[in-house]
């Protein structure tokens, strides 16, 4: 497949942009500052989502998958996190690209949630995770897959997870988790979470 990452010069696009070169697939990755990225076996575009909707259709091009992995980490979480995430989905339906999945975090659709701890400490970014799923889920006709990650975490992935049983997951397996996704049809439509665990993460949403 030819694939497009948004979003990857961060921790979990450059392991997701791995992992699908490692399984054969055409990647580009979209990055603001594609210079800085090490392309080891994929592509690299310039991707600015404060451009235009139009403008990043035209940096997208004609794919057959859209992966959104882009984070400002509390920067511009309007610009970014919501309507920058907004504009890929304008972007791959005027493309006419179908399949789209979507790296969020855990209860980004519970905003009942966010009262508590530790989500009240970044409630605003829950917020702009919420309007950019929301908009996905119910404002696009794209075959959508949401994964809603727990806590990252900067260690070593062990293959391994299971459906947010635990509090965080390691950077490497959301990448593998991603990667998967592109090849489970069943998950489209659907909400799906991961956090560390002892599953094996090639099989964990064949019953999704």
């Amino acid at each position: 497949m030819d694939i497009f990452i948004v979003g990857g010069s961060g921790r979990v696009g450059l392991e997701l942009a791995k992992e699908l070169s490692d399984k054969h697939h055409n990647v580009i990755v979209g990055s603001r500052s594609p210079e800085k990225i090490d392309a080891d076996g994929f592509k690299t575009v310039k991707l600015d989502l404060t451009q235009s909707a139009s403008e990043v259709a035209e940096a997208i091009g004609q794919v057959d998958l859209v992966y959104f992995t882009a984070g400002s980490r509390g920067k511009d979480l309007l610009q970014i996190d919501a309507f920058g995430a907004v504009k890929t989905m304008l972007a791959a339906e005027k493309n006419n690209i179908k399949r789209y999945i979507m790296l969020s975090a855990y209860e980004s659709l519970n905003p009942d949630a966010w009262e508590e701890k530790p989500y009240s400490d970044l409630k605003e970014y829950y917020q702009a995770k919420y309007l950019a799923d929301k908009y996905l889920m119910d404002s696009t006709k794209l075959d959508w897959t949401i994964l809603q990650a727990v806590a990252l975490e900067e260690e070593e992935g062990n293959g391994k997870g299971d459906h947010a049983t635990e509090q965080s997951v390691a950077i490497p397996d959301v990448g593998l988790t991603l990667a998967e996704l592109a090849e489970q049809d069943n998950t489209i439509g659907k909400v799906v979470t991961i956090s560390n665990g002892d599953k094996d993460i090639t099989s964990l949403f064949k019953d999704a």
